[in-house]
């Protein structure tokens, strides 16, 4: 499940291209040194004794220019001689002050960036000036950044032009990075892809890793131009032999993405482990996800959990994330949902998308946590609101359904329209699941919306729905596993399976998904797939119903009222039938006529019967009409009608086929029972 490749961004380049500055950050000091009384005493720290003779020779020359830079070199990366920063900025004044270029840009840059002195960044940036008009590249390149930051100096992205001209004219290969990045953006020139891609081929020719990576990230994407993958792998492959650690991520990506020919694990498996193995946190993340799925590696979460620690400990939001789904699916560690919503959580507050739309899910399936809807749509919508289809998908389930919301047909269609209209976001099979999805949902949802539509009613599926299905319920996905499982009930798009119906519907119900813990009550009142068992049922009905699923309200007051598999309760049947009948589920709608009418659970009320088995023939329920040619014929809780009657009884023949239909009374007076009576 490689995410998309990403350009590296500017202040990756300005961090890696500091001609001076190395990890750690040392104390400032107000003024620079007299000449240090212990410099003649300084320890040496290497076992080469000609590092040693070296800095010997070299301190006797000491009043030379270059030996003076050279001594500030030895001090600054600790070659031969204790590392001390201070120190090096010492020598690096001695030679800047005397003209010698390359020290002036290190120590200009000591004090743009308050690295081991006082920061004097206006001070530090005429040292680097003073280089730059040497005609140093590497100076003009960094004068021409400090005009693009504003640091030291007045912002002026102008201004930084000519200077990284003068640089790139050297064939200095940061500086072509700059130009092609600068003519590929179009902030302060005209956009040009073709300079930005002939500055880019000039800077990746020459070797540089960070131009290498970009050409293979352009080249994947089709930025700057034709997209061309295997010359992309070759850039990204180069890149990565300079064991660059954002390149060997990159590399790994191109390796293990999906639409790569031959998707190549393993050899990710050996890239990724080359940049974790120095703590590049995406690439700890990166390898992470192949020991949870056992692609490329042999599976194994306690590895997984491990690189997703360390990973998160550098800054990876990806793997607080993974953390959350580890501590809440149980893999590789104890089930524990408290520390699965802190890491959701976390991750949530830095605007990772997928966290927010767990957490959604959490808080709307009450899945270990009390159900809250606030909550739940809280992060939804926030995920949503990002551009994230997974959320927009559960969020249009809801308007569609009128679950956790007001019942919004045309609102659950306009998400499904975006969820089809969405480019690909970062997992290809829950990509191509939730699209076909949104299709059939949309219009399901574009026929609800003028009232004729049933919306909890199973869709058929195709062969590719079907196998769509099946890969992101492998992966754990409850609304896959609920799809599949009503393929195999239904025989749709793939023969005809019970026992499989049950095995999926039940992973399903087992997740927290209310339409699967519906479905596979269903199967066990029937006693279809697996052993008939309605007290089971009953359970799983109410789990659905406290989802606020209707159908599973539905089911469960079926139960309630007839008394089968629980106590007999009317009153309590009588509210989830009401509750589900108002959020739109016109099975509920029309048994709630029934209850009204013979009065079960409530005293007998034909005027409110009349009117919900209205309500349920308007969306095309064929009972309820049956119901209307009678009330209207009759005058039945309502003034008789024969114009009424003759209207409803042409629709409901339109719906049958024929011009009349005989409706036995036992079968429109009798509240229905659950299972097959319920989609």
């Amino acid at each position: 499940m490689a995410k998309s490749i990403r350009l590296i961004t500017s202040l990756m380049l300005i961090l890696l291209l500091s001609a001076i500055v190395v990890g750690g950050a040392l104390a400032q000091f107000d003024s620079l040194p007299k000449l240090p009384s212990d410099i003649i005493d300084a320890p040496v720290t290497s076992e080469d004794p000609n590092d040693a003779g070296a800095f010997g020779d070299l301190w006797l020359t000491r009043h030379t220019v270059k030996s003076q830079l050279e001594i500030g070199d030895r001090y600054i990366w600790g070659r031969g001689i204790a590392r001390d920063i201070k120190k090096a900025a010492y020598w690096y004044k001695l030679a800047a002050d005397q003209g010698l270029a390359q020290a002036q840009l290190n120590y200009g840059l000591m004090l743009l960036n308050g690295y081991g002195v006082l920061a004097l960044p206006r001070e530090g940036l005429d040292y680097i000036r003073h280089a730059a008009e040497q005609d140093l590249a590497e100076a003009q390149f960094n004068l021409a950044r400090a005009y693009m930051s504003g640091q030291g100096t007045d912002r002026d992205e102008k201004a930084s032009l000519p200077w990284f001209y003068k640089a790139a004219d050297k064939g200095y290969a940061p500086a072509e990075l700059a130009l092609a990045e600068i003519y590929a953006a179009g902030k302060f020139v005209p956009k040009d892809p073709l300079k930005a891609m002939t500055f880019l081929q000039m800077s990746a020719s020459r070797g540089f890793p960070l131009a290498e990576l970009t050409m293979g990230q352009v080249l994947i994407k089709g930025d700057l131009g034709p997209k061309n993958l295997v010359e992309a792998g070759t850039w990204l492959k180069k890149a990565a032999e300079h064991h660059f650690p954002p390149a060997e991520f990159a590399y790994g990506q191109y390796l293990d993405n999906p639409e790569q020919t031959p998707r190549e694990p393993e050899a990710a498996a050996i890239y990724y482990t080359r940049a974790a193995n120095v703590g590049f946190g995406q690439a700890e993340f990166a390898l992470g996800l192949l020991y949870l799925s056992g692609r490329g590696v042999k599976q194994d979460y306690g590895q997984a959990l491990a690189l997703y620690q360390r990973a998160a400990t550098h800054g990876s939001i990806d793997a607080l994330n993974g953390l959350g789904r580890l501590y809440e699916m149980g893999w590789g560690v104890e089930k524990d949902m408290k520390r699965a919503i802190e890491y959701y959580s976390n991750a949530a507050g830095y605007g990772h998308v997928r966290s927010q739309d767990h957490l959604g899910h959490i808080y709307y399936e009450g899945n270990g946590v009390e159900r809250d809807n606030n909550l739940a749509l809280k992060w939804l919508q926030m995920a949503a609101n990002a551009g994230f289809p997974p959320a927009k998908m559960t969020l249009a389930e809801m308007f569609e359904t009128g679950r956790g919301v007001p019942r919004n047909p045309q609102e659950a269609k306009r998400l499904y329209d975006q969820i089809i209209a969405a480019p690909p976001w970062d997992f290809p099979n829950e990509v191509a699941l939730l699209k076909r999805m949104a299709t059939e949902a949309s219009a399901r949802a574009a026929s609800a919306s003028t009232s004729t539509a049933e919306p909890f009613q199973k869709s058929a599926a195709t062969p590719d729905a079907v196998e769509a299905f099946r890969r992101a319920a492998d992966q754990g996905d409850p609304r896959a596993q609920n799809a599949l499982g009503a393929a195999y009930e239904n025989g749709s798009g793939i023969t005809k399976d019970l026992s499989e119906a049950a095995k999926w519907y039940r992973k399903s119900a087992e997740a927290g998904f209310p339409p699967g813990q519906n479905n596979f009550g269903a199967l066990l009142e029937g006693g279809r797939g697996v052993e008939k068992n309605i007290t089971e049922a009953a359970q799983w009905y109410r789990k659905s119903a406290d989802g606020q699923f209707p159908p599973g309200m539905t089911n469960l007051a079926v139960l309630l009222i007839n008394g089968n598999g629980v106590d007999k309760n009317e009153a309590e049947g009588l509210r989830l039938m009401q509750n589900a009948a108002s959020r739109g589920f016109v099975l509920a709608q029309y048994n709630l006529g029934v209850l009204y009418e013979i009065g079960r659970g409530t005293a007998s009320d034909k005027a409110a019967a009349f009117g919900w088995y209205r309500v349920a023939a308007e969306q095309g329920h064929l009972g309820a009409m049956a119901k209307l040619i009678k009330f209207y014929g009759q005058g039945i809780g309502v003034k008789a009608n024969l114009d009424e009657a003759v209207k409803w009884q042409a629709k409901l023949a339109s719906f049958n086929g024929k011009p009349s239909v005989s409706i036995p009374a036992e079968a429109s007076d009798r509240v229905i029972s659950g299972g097959d009576g319920v989609p």
